[in-house]
């Protein structure tokens, strides 16, 4: 038996049932049948029925209730049909559906002999399984989802979970009358997850972010979705210097994702998530490989207003920051201690410009221009200019003679100390320093002419020791001040890897008191071990260590002297311990090494050590 049933739809066939006429009205109920829909699409019929309620009215009030057992994509093409194509309940066309679909289907109609899209009106509910959707979102294809789906006169509601981007996902259909409609996605983007969204593992964010996806369906060749991430459950390190987020605290982001063509672009972002913040676009490839950004309002720190510009050309990322006022201390901190072990590009240019450059110690370095270039992982370019009150400073790289060095210099040299924050008691100074730039290491040294020092806690305990005599006691002409003491020069070489520096050769002197400098910092581990020995009287007291044969006996080494004083500086490079040896001053040279190895204050072979920054101990 075959059924007409609209026009427009597919006649039902194979029909098994029975049916009856009862005053005004009739009623047919099926126990099988078929529509077939052509490319080999049909629905699958168990049960169903068909009833005029009355026969006599203009228009008759009737009803076809179908019970369907199909795949979605003969549903698809079913409800394609020129009988129902205008209700536009299925997702955009470039999606290709799969699934089953076991649900029921009611059509309340008008009959009459002219019917319209007005004289039918469709309710639906489903449980759709094994569902999956290609590009579903971006090119992200969803699989094996379940879903429970409604649909009536107010539209189209499906509700259910599936899985793409390697985990599960939320899902929440709604498709009102009239309306393009919008899909809320929620998901958990695990590291596996990001992983296959081009964030590699390492990355510098651990844990999982929860993430909400709103997207509109597809007008036209552009999609808009909205992205909303909560990072309350992730834990930030390094994902910019210094920017660092416990797993627990408050972190949210949000954009727009805009699709079409060859890109993906994200408009509206905002972050705020660990003390860092900014708003801003950005424009990705298809795939989502980065191809520029613009950030503004980027905070890395208090009272900070940054535009910052991002491109990346021919595998070469290029960077420009330019703000009134920019803190530079998590960048220093991440250089110091040697954490920029960069997660990022190889190629990388920077360009920035700030009013004022923030460092440590509240020391600020005015109209700073840095510029840096790094290709395959080396330097290739670093020039640094700025002003530390009205005295310059400058860094910049020499390629010209031999391997590459890095060259300091400043007309300030205690402020530079301050502002890199290695030493905070130096006043003035002229510094220059050189590095020679290695794969694995770098070697160096260090001069620093006519500086004083402020209140350093070295000179007030030897004076309060009587080690170093101060006062009138001092001499007659120059007493000295431990509170403020003159020194000429400051000398020593230095080698660097990782995060520890070993000092060697290091010397300083004045008129009125010099020192030997020895040892190393690690910044990594936040330790310090230094030795050396201080000259009273430097300028007469070290001409003893200067007489062929009887010097090194009488004196100690070059720059020691007849009396001396052996220390040692150990703990923790933030807070580090002064151990000195009295009877050392009283030993002659020889004997104050002897010395000095038996308490501790200098170790037996303590001429030669390793790696990192310049820097007398705090």
């Amino acid at each position: 038996m075959t059924l007409d049933t609209l026009p427009g739809i597919a006649p039902l066939s194979g029909i098994d049932g029975s049916g009856r006429v009862l005053g005004h009205s009739a009623s047919f109920a099926a126990t099988r049948g078929v529509l077939e829909l052509g490319g080999g699409k049909k629905l699958n019929i168990p049960d169903g029925t068909f009833t005029i309620k009355d026969v006599d009215a203009k228009p008759a009030p009737a009803s076809v209730v179908m019970h369907v057992q199909a795949t979605l994509e003969a549903v698809t093409a079913f409800l394609a049909s020129d009988a129902l194509k205008s209700f536009h309940v299925l997702p955009p066309q470039g999606q290709t559906l799969k699934g089953q679909v076991d649900g029921q289907v009611t059509f309340d109609l008008k009959l009459a002999k002219k019917m319209g899209p007005d004289d039918i009106a469709v309710r639906a509910s489903a449980n759709l399984t094994g569902l999956s959707i290609d590009n579903f979102l971006g090119k992200e294809k969803l699989e094996n989802a379940a879903l429970a789906v409604t649909y009536a006169k107010d539209g189209l509601r499906a509700k259910g979970e599936g899985r793409a981007f390697g985990t599960v996902v939320g899902l929440d259909l709604k498709k009102p009358q009239g309306s393009a409609g919008e899909g809320v996605f929620t998901l958990t983007l695990d590291e596996a997850a990001r992983g296959r969204l081009g964030f590699a593992s390492g990355s510098g964010l651990t844990g999982p972010v929860m993430a909400r996806v709103t997207a509109a369906a597809a007008q036209g060749e552009e999609a808009k979705a909205r992205v909303e991430l909560d990072l309350t459950r992730a834990g930030i390190d390094g994902l910019l210097p210094g920017w660092s987020k416990a797993a627990g605290k408050p972190g949210k982001a949000s954009f727009f994702v805009l699709t079409g063509g060859d890109t993906l672009k994200l408009e509206q972002i905002a972050l705020d998530a660990g003390g860092v913040s900014f708003g801003g676009s950005a424009l990705l490839t298809a795939d989502g490989k980065f191809v520029s950004a613009h950030l503004t309002n980027l905070k890395l720190g208090i009272g900070e207003d940054i535009q910052a510009d991002a491109s990346l050309g021919a595998d070469t990322l290029r960077l420009v920051l330019k703000g009134a006022s920019i803190d530079a201390r998590p960048f220093l901190n991440a250089l110091v201690s040697q954490q920029a072990e960069s997660r990022g590009p190889k190629d990388i240019d920077v360009e920035l410009h700030a009013t004022s450059l923030v460092g440590h110690n509240r020391q600020t370095l005015s109209g700073a221009d840095i510029r840096i270039a790094r290709r395959a992982g080396q330097l290739r370019n670093l020039q640094v200019t700025g002003r530390f009150g009205g005295e310059a400073a400058s860094v910049s790289l020499n390629k010209k003679d031999g391997p590459a060095t890095i060259v300091v210099r400043s007309q300030d040299a205690g402020a530079t100390l301050a502002f890199l924050d290695l030493y905070r008691h130096m006043q003035g100074g002229l510094l220059e320093m050189t590095m020679r730039l290695g794969d694995a290491r770098q070697e160096g040294s260090v001069l620093i002419q006519n500086f004083v020092l402020k209140d350093e806690p070295a000179m007030r305990r030897l004076a309060a020791d009587g080690t170093v005599p101060s006062g009138a006691a001092a001499t007659q002409n120059n007493p000295l001040d431990p509170s403020s003491v003159a020194f000429t020069k400051l000398t020593a070489n230095f080698g660097r890897a990782g995060g520890r520096t070993d000092i060697r050769d290091g010397v300083m002197f004045g008129q009125q008191i010099g020192a030997t400098l020895s040892g190393s910092i690690d910044f990594a581990r936040n330790t310090v071990d230094m030795n050396g020995a201080f000259v009273p009287a430097y300028g007469v007291n070290n001409l003893f260590a200067r007489v062929p044969l009887l010097g090194p006996l009488l004196g100690g080494n070059k720059n020691e002297g007849l009396f001396a004083v052996n220390y040692r500086v150990t703990g923790p490079a933030s807070a580090p311990i002064l151990h000195i040896n009295p009877l050392s001053a009283i030993a002659p040279g020889f004997l104050r090494t002897i010395f000095g190895a038996v308490d501790g204050t200098r170790p037996p072979d303590s001429g030669h050590v390793g790696e990192a920054v310049v820097v007398p101990p705090r």
